[in-house]
């Protein structure tokens, strides 16, 4: 019930309200409202209610965040702001028509249960409802019903009033758009929103927030009963207690109670216990336990807490809690076994294969940010028994973990066991390798401030950089962050060895930076990094490896007074400036060129280090991975250079790395055949090199929350089905492993898409034994380096690489993906597309030159070889492309025209193509009266010209938007084997060929030489002779995979 007392003060009349078990709105005044707060305080006082500030009103500002990006905020609202004060934030936004709601991030952590989530605003603009929501540390969301929010009026803003809008405990539930079941609430919560619903299109909102506070009423335990419970214990024990009593220091009503083994910062099990009110005394409980407690079969040997938690309603309503640790108890893990396993990549029936105990793998996972045993039994229900879980050696960088460097020499890693448990009691012969993110914990942080990251503003003026409002971010360049990283390493790994469940190990996945993905800090907030003075002193040690004097830099940089000693890190908007349109001139601009060059470096160089160490404590018996090389991924925008992505080649070079990974493209999910499946890197040369490339499926299934087309979500379980199995045909098809990924609340948990996954998973264990040697002889070739001399978030970079990959792929044939610097391994290939080769190296040009042989059609994309010997030079080009360019001053723009050239543009003649968009500044158009024009732009400049020569032919495009059917041509005429004549995505090795459709119909297939075949995922024989061609009939949106087995 609510008692509503009207008071006029000052001819203001103001409302103090206070709540039972109902959310509400109230008006207070806090001028000259002493006696009132001086009551509160007092009945706090005898309720033992304790208050924790979250937001006090100032604080840092990047704390508060929309995690709407820019494209999204412009579409859903003409204006949206939110900006910090010292007393109060403003929150500001006009929603457009089709727009319902707005949310605002506050990244605080909340540390544990409360009583009460109590928010302190004033509402200057239309009435809306306000709701808020956290996610725990599981990355479950919570939420509140929403409450009616009214305008304040002038007169109450004047006379200083505010809003207070409480959330009590007991109307949390899980979020319906989760999508996903959970009991309690896992502390501590990552981060506090506030929702703004019932908005309408085109009014103006305007939210001050003074303060966020949470209260919580805290019962202390006056005395416990007689009870027995043992000291010591074993794994799988079953510990039970007599029935006890116990008494509060006030009452708690209705209450409910828990008995949990605790350690460190986590509980291993709990039992339910039934309380029994005294009849004489209200605060005094008979406790008994209807079921034992069972000691987990995988505990680790340690001391443990038994601990009873009660939480029940205070006389007010309000939730109260309670907790007495009942019991310490010392309990011996199980025997593990004598020979702990082992794990290697090595090439396996023609490429990278997980090895597990000498045993080859299928690399079928399952990784969860949200563990829990049920999933963990729905994935062992499939034949699952590959699993990753979060975990950290010191601290993690989105709450995905609990800190477990506690402080200097004190560590826990109890989380770790815990979530080690939930997989080993669905499955016991689980393989795990868990993915431990490496941050720093805050209060390293404040020991260190030079070795902490700082962005640059477009202004000039720097700052600390703070990672999701929360805490500052190490800078990889600190040898310290290093080191201390290196130690909690090998903490954790001794801790993993010394379990009973070491066994259970099998590699080790480290993780850092924006997303966990080796981006640079900041990548995703647009902040530019990273001006510590550690990574001042690591450049300039870089410089002197590369220059080894002063006269060599001054002359690079074209700077008389620059030394080793003094370079600097260039500027932001040095960074942002480019001399020539898209293209730096090394003359004013290698100081910017060094600084991108050493970024991705500086990544690839802590990649090396860390994971050199992981190989050693480990002895060399476990994997290592890491993400990275986003180069069909982080296009067109400033994260293509900024995030440090560039040094892929010198990770696949180091022998301490043996898998690389990515999610699956977030570029077209489109639903089955419409979307064309590909992976963020140059798989083909991450395989060349020896390395098991793992795809992250993340594509959320139906049973997310979200629309359907986000991040590829079907509308129904029907079209996860195809989802999914147009994402493994192209797994299976490109001979690497695969994990399917909870993240964004992706759930799986439906019986048809179960046995879907288990058919899966039963077609990648059945195709271990083929001979998956790759056969594609298309490339798409990429010089990551060259991309140092292209402007940042330049859109020519979006434009030959992950915009060209659905045309060049509805070719009728596998493309392979790879690096420039692998040139001399791509003999087989008959369609080269040279693709940002603007500076390719001496080497490149010579391994190149190799390649201009046996009828090969080699394509060149705008600005190849434009660099020669560091030096800008257009009318270089020729030499590494054949052809002569000419650089006018005029940008080239829009779309082009095709010609008819026999042999080139058969059945294209007419046709345009590009988008009217498009633009090329400098234009680098062809300019040889040997070469044949094959399309044009509007002005009738040339766009697109080959040139042939007497064995390979070369083509230039200056405009490089184009069909699949040109692509198609290229490879007839190359001599690349065509398996299908329509516009289907295909990829293939020498035993598979999978195929995914959009349109149905029967497709007659063409096979590079005659063998039998079977279509694997309905295990149907197509044709149980050797056959050339073959004919399937599909279905709308289907995948297939065909096995191909040669006659004997």
């Amino acid at each position: 019930m609510i008692a509503n007392h009207r008071v006029s003060m000052s001819n203001v009349h103001f409302s103090l309200y206070r709540s039972c078990h109902c959310g509400l709105v109230a008006l207070c005044l806090l001028a000259g409202a002493t006696a009132g707060l001086m009551s509160a305080r007092g009945q706090d006082d005898a309720c033992n209610i304790r208050r924790t500030t979250l937001f006090d009103g100032g604080g840092p500002a990047n704390r508060w965040r929309t995690n709407r990006d820019q494209h999204r905020l412009t579409s859903e609202f003409s204006q949206a702001e939110h900006s910090l004060g010292t007393t109060s934030l403003m929150w500001r936004f006009t929603p457009r028509e089709e727009t319902r709601f707005n949310d605002l991030f506050y990244y605080q952590p909340i540390p544990g249960p409360f009583s009460v989530l109590r928010f302190r605003v004033r509402n200057h603009g239309r009435p809306f409802s306000i709701a808020a929501k956290f996610a725990d540390s599981a990355g479950v969301e919570w939420t509140v019903p929403s409450q009616n929010l009214p305008s304040i009026s002038a007169a109450e803003r004047e006379a200083g009033a505010w809003q207070e809008v409480l959330f009590p405990w007991h109307q949390w539930q899980v979020a319906s758009w989760a999508g996903v079941k959970a009991e309690a609430i896992s502390f501590p919560a990552q981060f506090i929103c506030v929702i703004a619903f019932g908005i309408e299109g085109g009014k103006d909102y305007q939210l001050e927030i003074g303060e966020i506070v949470l209260e919580d009423i805290n019962v202390s335990v006056s005395s416990v009963g007689a009870h027995e419970l043992p000291t010591q214990g074993r794994a799988e024990e079953r510990l039970s207690v007599t029935p006890f009593t116990l008494r509060l220091s006030s009452p708690l009503h209705k209450p409910q109670g828990t008995l949990r083994l605790d350690g460190g910062h986590t509980s291993f099990t709990r039992v339910n216990l039934a309380l029994q009110m005294a009849a004489d005394d209200s605060r005094s409980y008979l406790v008994s336990m209807p079921e034992a407690l069972v000691i987990p079969k995988y505990i680790r040997s340690n001391s443990y807490d038994l601990t009873i938690y009660l939480e029940g309603d205070a006389d007010d309503g309000q939730r109260a809690f309670a907790s007495q640790c009942l019991q310490r108890i010392a309990i011996q893990q199980r025997p593990g076994k004598a020979q702990p396993s082992r794990a290697h990549v090595a090439t396996h029936n023609g490429v990278p294969t997980l090895f597990i105990d000498d045993q080859a793998h299928d690399g079928m996972a399952c990784a969860a940010y949200r563990p829990s045993p049920e999933k963990f039994a729905a994935f062992t229900s499939v034949e699952v028994d590959l699993f990753s879980i979060c975990g950290t050696p010191t601290d993690s960088g989105y709450g995905l973990s609990k800190l477990s460097w506690l402080s200097e020499d004190v560590y826990d890693f109890s989380q770790l066991d815990h979530r080690v448990q939930m997989i080993l009691t669905a499955n016991p012969d689980a393989h795990i390798f868990p993915r431990l993110y490496l941050h720093a914990p805050a209060w390293w942080s404040e020991k260190h401030p030079d070795e902490l990251v700082v962005y640059e503003k477009p202004d000039g003026t720097r700052e600390l950089f703070i990672h999701r409002g929360e805490k500052p971010a190490p800078s990889w360049a600190s040898r310290i962050w290093r080191e201390d990283t290196v130690k909690g390493l090998a903490k954790l790994i001794e801790y993993v060895e010394s379990s009973p469940y070491a066994d259970n190990f099998i590699g080790y996945h480290i993780a850092s930076g924006t997303t966990e993905e080796w981006m640079m800090w900041g990548a995703n907030e647009n902040q530019w990094v990273d001006y510590s003075p550690a990574n001042l002193a690591y450049f300039r040690e870089w410089l002197s490896n590369k220059y080894g004097s002063d006269q060599a830099l001054q002359k690079a940089w074209n700077n008389p007074t620059v030394t080793l000693a003094s370079a600097e890190l260039p500027t932001y908007a040095q960074r942002d400036n480019c001399a020539i349109g898209s293209f730096r001139d090394p003359r004013q601009e290698q100081q910017v060129i060094d600084f991108y060059t050493y970024n991705s470096w500086l990544v690839a160089d802590t990649l090396s280090h860390l994971a050199a160490a992981v190989k050693k404590l480990t002895r060399g018996q476990k994997t290592v991975g890491v993400f990275y090389g986003y180069l069909l991924q982080l296009c067109g925008g400033q994260r293509l250079q900024n995030a440090g992505h560039l040094a892929l080649e010198q990770v696949l070079n180091d022998p301490n790395i043996d898998f690389v990974c990515s999610p699956t493209s977030y570029a077209f999910r489109q639903h089955g055949g419409l979307g064309t499946c590909h992976f963020m890197s140059l798989v083909d040369s991450v395989k060349l090199h020896g390395k098991l490339w793992f795809n992250e499926n993340d594509v959320r299934t139906s049973l997310s929350p979200g629309k359907p087309g986000t991040w590829g979500r079907a509308n129904d379980v029907p079209g996860d089905i195809i989802q999914q199995d147009k994402e493994l045909a192209c797994v299976i098809g490109n001979g690497v492993a695969q994990w399917w990924f909870d993240v964004g609340a992706n759930r799986y948990d439906h019986p048809d898409l179960l046995a879907a996954l288990r058919r899966q998973d039963r077609v990648a264990r059945s195709v271990l034994r083929l001979d998956r040697s790759p056969v594609e002889q298309v490339a798409l070739v990429v010089d990551p380096e060259s991309l140092c001399y292209l402007k940042v978030g330049d859109a020519l970079g979006a434009e030959q690489l992950i915009r060209r990959l659905p045309t060049l792929h509805r070719s009728g044939r596998p493309v392979g993906h790879f690096l420039a610097s692998d040139l001399a391994a791509l003999q087989r290939q008959r369609l080269l597309i040279m693709a940002c080769s603007f500076a390719p190296s001496a080497k490149q040009r010579a391994d190149l030159e190799k390649l201009k042989s046996d009828g090969r059609v080699i394509v060149f994309l705008n600005g190849a070889g434009l660099y020669s010997n560091g030096v800008f030079d257009p009318e270089a080009m020729q030499d590494f492309i054949g052809i002569r360019i000419r650089m006018d001053e005029e940008p080239a723009k829009g779309t082009a025209t095709f010609r008819h050239v026999p042999g080139f543009t058969d059945a294209l003649a007419g046709q345009s193509f590009g988008a009217a968009s498009y633009v090329q500044n400098p234009a680098l158009l062809p300019d040889d009266s040997a070469a044949v024009v094959l399309a044009s732009y509007a002005d009738g400049r040339p766009a697109v010209v080959a040139k042939r020569f007497p064995i390979w032919t070369a083509v230039y495009c200056a405009q490089p938007q184009l069909p699949a059917a040109f692509w198609r041509q290229l490879a007839d005429l190359a001599g690349a084997h065509c398996y299908v004549a329509g516009e289907d995505v295909i990829w293939a090795s020498k035993s598979l060929v999978a195929i995914s459709v959009h349109d149905a119909g029967e497709r007659s297939i063409e096979l590079p030489a005659p063998a039998r075949v079977r279509e694997l995922y309905s295990n149907t024989v197509v044709s149980d002779k050797a056959v050339s061609r073959f004919t399937w009939n599909f279905s709308q949106d289907s995948s297939c995979i065909f096995e191909l087995t040669p006659e004997p």
